[in-house]
């Protein structure tokens, strides 16, 4: 994962610095993740991320949280996406129900 990338985008995209900081400790337990599980991040199938959200809620994370990492999560491939690293976001259609706006 190439995080001083993906935080350049995120700066050119006029997010805050403590959204910034938010979601790169975000991005970091999912980069944990993916190098336990030997994945590549753009490699990364509908499936792969069900996993990680029943990996994230083993770790007492609520739903809400787990929302939070997946809207995150959804940047990142957008990000690489536009970059050609990606051609497809796995979070696309993962809903979590019961979460509150």
């Amino acid at each position: 994962m190439n995080m001083p990338e993906f935080t350049r985008y995120l700066k050119e995209k006029g997010y805050a610095s403590t959204t910034i900081n938010t979601w790169e400790s975000i991005m970091n337990v999912y980069g944990r993740w993916l190098e336990m599980e030997r994945l590549e991040a753009g490699q990364v199938t509908y499936n792969d991320m069900l996993a990680f959200m029943k990996h994230s809620n083993g770790q007492g994370n609520s739903r809400r949280t787990v929302q939070h990492q997946l809207n995150v999560i959804k940047h990142y491939y957008r990000h690489l996406i536009k970059k050609g690293e990606a051609t497809v976001n796995p979070t696309k259609d993962i809903k979590i129900r019961g979460v509150k706006r």
